[in-house]
């Protein structure tokens, strides 16, 4: 009877300890991030990086080329003439305090709605991995469009459980798909998720479907794509580590989008440089993305980019910025 006790006792202390040690990051977190705010910057400092067509106006795909828009986060329209992919898609942003404390997230289906109207064509989805500010967005988007998705396994679940159907669905993992949509192809390639606190977070198996909560989006397998559309070679991934490896074979590329939202992921942009020689790098998920959308670009706090400036000036490549909804070509 003793020894149950105590084993009972020393479990709820375990367990308390472990959600006071989380409770205090989060503090931490959130300290820092307020103290940060003053310094938040837009893209006017670094306007002549810039990149965006002269006209505004929404016209076809082009012949050559693929047409880029960026959609804030990592989300990514591409566009070339005969098919249309999307990228980790997140219109509907959580902020800081309802992702800290994983409640339920919210979702700006108007948002999403106002978007499609413009863009009702989109023949497949790609996720880099779960979590909610990848694959939040994509079950409305498929339902609406009846778009393809080409994600991992976990992001397939999930999906479905939300009444997206199998057929729209692709699970796909590193190194074992060549997927093809219309006349663009697509290699599935390994990927790591950066860490926060020296721990991948939301990470571990499902917790439960349909996905309540955010910390029920866990990560899954992050997978990065290199896409071939457009006669042009794009490579992206939401973040890496610094031992990343990217295979050689496919190099140069064209454009090299990096994700560089943590420490790890911006340590690991000369090594992603070395091995793909991009003709241009876009850093990517460095955008609050705990910001309302329509409140425009704002470099996230904590982030560094003169240190991705710099690893990208020791390179071959040319570094590139994109702003929000403002497309640029890539020929």
């Amino acid at each position: 009877m003793l020894s149950t006790a105590r084993a009972f006792w020393t479990s709820a202390f375990e367990s308390l300890r472990c959600k006071i040690d989380v409770g205090l990051k989060t503090l931490i977190f959130l300290c820092l991030f307020a103290l940060a705010n003053p310094a938040l910057g837009g893209l006017e400092k670094y306007s002549s990086l810039v990149k965006a067509d002269p006209s505004p106006t929404i016209s076809a795909p082009p012949r050559h080329g693929v047409r880029i828009t960026y959609l804030g986060t990592n989300a990514y329209l591409f566009e070339s003439r005969g098919v249309t992919l999307l990228v980790d898609p997140y219109f509907s942003r959580q902020n800081l305090f309802r992702m800290a404390f994983k409640l339920r997230p919210v979702p700006r289906n108007e948002l999403i709605a106002q978007w499609l109207r413009g863009h009702p064509k989109i023949d497949a989805i790609l996720v880099t991995h779960a979590h909610v500010d990848h694959l939040y967005d994509a079950p409305q988007i498929l339902r609406q469009t009846g778009a393809v998705l080409i994600a991992s396994p976990t992001s397939v679940k999930l999906v479905e459980s939300l009444g997206v159907p199998a057929r729209q669905t692709r699970p796909v993992l590193p190194g074992r798909a060549l997927s093809s949509v219309k006349n663009a192809v697509i290699r599935v390639l390994p990927a790591q998720h950066d860490r926060l606190f020296g721990a991948v977070p939301f990470d571990g198996p499902l917790k439960r479907l349909p996905p309540q909560k955010i910390d029920d989006w866990v990560t899954g397998v992050p997978l990065a794509f290199l896409i071939e559309m457009g006669g042009k070679r794009i490579f992206i991934n939401s973040g890496g580590r610094p031992d990343d490896a990217v295979s050689t074979d496919w190099r140069p590329v064209d454009l090299a989008i990096v994700g560089v939202a943590a420490r790890d992921s911006i340590r690991a942009v000369p090594h992603i440089l070395a091995q793909l020689r991009p003709r241009y790098v876009l850093p990517s998920h460095q955008d609050d993305f705990f910001r309302p959308l329509e409140r425009g670009f704002v470099f996230l706090p904590l982030t560094d980019f003169p240190a991705v400036r710099a690893a990208a000036s020791a390179s071959s490549s040319e570094l590139i910025l994109l702003d929000y909804f403002r497309p640029w070509t890539l020929r």
